[in-house]
């Protein structure tokens, strides 16, 4: 205590306030106003830590404001304790990524901004191929082990800009906001390298398995006007994938809601293609895929 008595309370700051906060505070004061509010302020070993302070002037007998009483109440633990459970609201407690509470939010704010400024959103819905039999052999507790390694090799593939998500179970989405319209090539792009790092073996209990993961990619506005038509598109081509055998992608149909194809359908096919037995669906893959610049397209997001 007696290293503080008679200096000034700025030793306390912290540097975190702007200059306006102490302007405020001290024109409400200086008119005989209480201030009340949080402020950081700096401990003598230099931590940080929050303070609900509340100041209030005393007058003289004569009215004129002669002292201050400065009461500070330490709510760091209270602080702390808010912002946990915000990220627990919102967050997955096992992979740490967003849910799909925090994964709409952010997908709204991107189809917004998206209008502005004239660019496109690209949604990809994931569901795991053979994770139940690693449950199964493996038990519960390496399931979540995997679960938490898929969602890290996610977010190693994806730019800070964009958003990996676990809707629960082993259904993941990833979200890639500020893609160009019509990037249908970038989108392709985006899903062919996801596919084939889920399939690298992932290390589990002293050895390596492997999984995979089908894909049902949608894009904002070819596929759906807001958010939940948006995921409902992909999450529907995600199931055509899994009809088509697992492993694969397809891409969502437009607004008009028809199921994705996938069913073979020659007519649309080369003799070649046809003899190699690909669907519809994936004939336009490979086509896109073929017309695809060597570059990384923009807003790809890989």
């Amino acid at each position: 205590m007696g290293e503080v008595l008679g200096h000034n309370p700025r030793l306390l700051q912290s540097g975190r306030q702007p200059v306006e906060y102490y302007q405020q505070q001290w024109e409400t004061i200086s008119t005989g106003g209480a201030w009340s509010c949080e402020t950081i302020n700096r401990r003598k070993d230099g931590e940080l830590y929050v303070v609900q302070q509340t100041i209030t002037p005393i007058r003289d007998p004569q009215g004129n404001i002669s002292h201050y009483i400065s009461i500070h109440e330490d709510i760091t633990a209270k602080k702390i304790n808010q912002e946990r459970i915000a990220h627990l609201a919102h967050h997955d407690v096992l992979t740490g990524l967003p849910t799909r509470r925090l994964l709409m939010e952010r997908l709204t704010r991107a189809i917004a901004m998206a209008r502005r400024n004239g660019q496109g959103v690209t949604l990809l819905f994931l569901d795991l191929d053979g994770f139940k039999p690693i449950n199964d052999d493996f038990g519960h507790l390496a399931g979540d082990r995997l679960l938490q390694e898929v969602a890290q090799r996610l977010q190693g593939l994806c730019r800070e800009s964009d958003t990996v998500a676990r809707l629960g179970g082993d259904e993941f989405v990833i979200l890639l906001p500020g893609s160009h319209t019509g990037m249908e090539a970038g989108a392709v792009a985006v899903a062919r390298k996801v596919i084939q790092a889920m399939g690298q073996p992932f290390p589990l209990d002293g050895q390596s398995v492997t999984i995979g993961t089908s894909i049902g990619v949608a894009l904002w506005p070819e596929h759906a006007q807001g958010p939940e038509e948006l995921i409902a598109a992909a999450d529907r081509a995600m199931y055509a994938a899994k009809k088509a055998g697992r492993g694969v992608f397809r891409l969502a149909c437009a607004r008009d809601h028809a199921p994705p194809r996938s069913e073979p359908d020659n007519s649309s096919a080369s003799p070649t293609k046809r003899v190699l037995g690909l669907d519809a669906q994936e004939v336009r893959e490979q086509e896109v895929h073929e017309e695809m610049p060597s570059h990384q397209p923009p807003g790809a997001g890989l």
